[in-house]
């Protein structure tokens, strides 16, 4: 018996001898080969601010001949220079172009100290994938994922599709590698879903082929309107006798921008541009990334608006050059309770009290259903579900179902404020940017 269990051991090491090659300890220990992910592992460093503080900032890709570096605009933010690390290689690097818009940040190095950059791949829907960065600080860090979606606009007023993937994606990893298992670059981790600083199982990467056109310069800037809108939902269609689901409702315009200069007013819904309907609020963008600097008279873009129940064409001169745009935050919003159910409210059973002969809001009930919508003192009123509305008809305003206010800030900028008292649930919950207290309103 022991016979047999000693050639069993025998026959067993040769097999093991055969397939990995002789088993050596210690320091003589055979080095396995690079694999793709140990070799993408090499291609990504993390991002320190050139300064005394050296603080953290994100990750970033190699790129091409090693020269070039990738990372995001929101790590870079407003610095000419960063140093770069991996390992114990430090170096300074020059940041020579950004777009803010689409998230990207293009960084050029003296010598290639990290060698070259990763091949190039594309994502494919439910295909493994493999994120890359130093989230928290914690460089060189891998987690796993598949691809749940590989043209995902995340932003309306960003012409972009991101690949949305469940690879963990934490603070710190925004500028680092996404790619497949061997070693491929698909993207450039930008983003997690909102609502949370850590990742919630939610990610997006900006695919490599928009990488690509950024670093060669393809790239135009996106359009910047002065433009604040939002979707036509049911409520917004069903207020102003659209159909639901077509159309940007315009908030506001900002003056001196190409929508102030076209003619565009707030309460104006945007159904068509350039002959293509405007079926989701994204659209918009993506119009106007297509069609701008094609040729000069493709750069005069016809609008077809619903305005106060008619239609008419405007024309949106895109060679128009608008001064830089400053677009206000709203104040913040207030805790959502429930309501009994009221079968008509006026202005004192919403909480408004209006300057004497004015529209203008004096004073608001707190924890009021105009409150909760978001309405502010010294708000001023100017239409009622698409319909202009003066101090008299408007101190004899009963609701008998939700409405759809156009509001005049009191810094001059308008606002559309769907205003329903029988609803329950969260109110209008203020967002970083310019989405006042609205997660629909967009800024083009």
């Amino acid at each position: 018996m022991q016979r047999i269990l000693a050639w069993g051991f025998v026959v067993f090491s040769l097999c093991l001898t055969f397939v990995n090659g002789p088993v050596r300890a210690g320091s003589e220990a055979v080095a396995a080969p690079a694999t793709g992910l140990q070799a993408a592992l090499r291609g990504v460093v993390s991002v320190y601010s050139d300064d005394r503080e050296e603080r953290f900032l994100g990750s970033a890709v190699i790129w091409g001949d090693g020269r070039l570096v990738v990372s995001n605009a929101h790590v870079v933010g407003s610095r000419s220079r960063v140093e770069l690390r991996h390992g114990g290689t430090w170096v300074v690097a020059r940041v020579v172009r950004v777009d803010a818009a689409r998230d990207l940040a293009l960084l050029a190095l003296e010598v290639p100290v990290f060698g070259t950059g990763l091949p190039l791949g594309r994502a494919q829907l439910t295909q493994e994938v493999y994120a890359i960065g130093a989230p928290l600080e914690v460089a060189g860090s891998v987690s796993r994922g598949i691809v749940s979606a590989v043209d995902r606009q995340v932003e309306a007023h960003v012409p972009v599709g991101m690949i949305q993937h469940d690879a963990a994606v934490n603070p710190g990893s925004s500028g680092g590698a996404l790619v497949d298992a061997e070693g491929r670059l698909l993207g450039i981790n930008s983003q997690i879903a909102d609502g949370s600083r850590l990742f919630v199982g939610i990610a997006y990467a900006l695919p490599v082929d928009l990488v690509e056109a950024f670093v060669v310069g393809r790239l135009r800037a996106v359009v910047t309107l002065g433009l604040q809108g939002r979707a036509v939902n049911r409520s917004v269609a069903e207020a102003l006798g659209l159909a639901r689901g077509r159309g940007v409702l315009v908030d506001d315009v900002t003056a001196g921008g190409l929508a102030a200069a076209a003619g565009l007013r707030p309460g104006d819904v945007i159904l068509s541009l350039d002959r293509q309907d405007l079926n989701a609020v994204g659209d918009l963008a993506y119009v106007l990334d297509r069609r701008q600097g094609v040729a000069l008279q493709a750069e005069v873009l016809l609008a077809e608006v619903w305005r106060a129940g008619a239609l008419i064409e405007i024309a949106l001169d895109l060679r128009v050059t608008p001064p830089p745009l400053r677009l206000a935050r709203a104040e913040a919003g207030a805790r959502a309770r429930g309501l009994l159910r009221v079968e008509a409210y006026d202005l004192a059973g919403l909480g408004v009290a209006l300057v004497d002969g004015s529209t203008e809001i004096a004073a608001l009930t707190p924890a009021s259903p105009a409150y909760m919508a978001g309405l502010n003192a010294g708000d001023r009123i100017v239409a009622v579900n698409g319909q202009q509305i003066g101090a008299m008809a408007l101190r004899q305003l009963t609701l008998r179902k939700p409405v759809l206010l156009l509001v005049q800030r009191a810094d001059g900028s308008h606002v559309h404020i769907p205003l329903d008292p029988w609803r329950n649930g969260t109110p209008l919950r203020p967002l970083g940017g310019a989405n006042m207290l609205d997660p629909d309103v967009v800024n083009f």
